[in-house]
């Protein structure tokens, strides 16, 4: 599995939008989360920058 090493995330109240990268820029991951998926999600990730809107 390719490591990610940048994620966005587009806020909202109860569904958050997720577009995650690896060093290269290349798009590793593209998904809809709720809160709780959002946070283990997170809890798994090696350290990366996180970008929000």
């Amino acid at each position: 599995m390719t490591e990610i090493a940048v994620v966005g995330i587009d806020l909202g109240k109860n569904v958050f939008h997720l577009i995650a990268m690896d060093g290269a820029g290349n798009i590793v991951k593209r998904r809809k989360y709720t809160r709780p998926q959002l946070f283990a999600l997170f809890r798994s990730l090696p350290p990366c920058l996180v970008g929000m809107e």
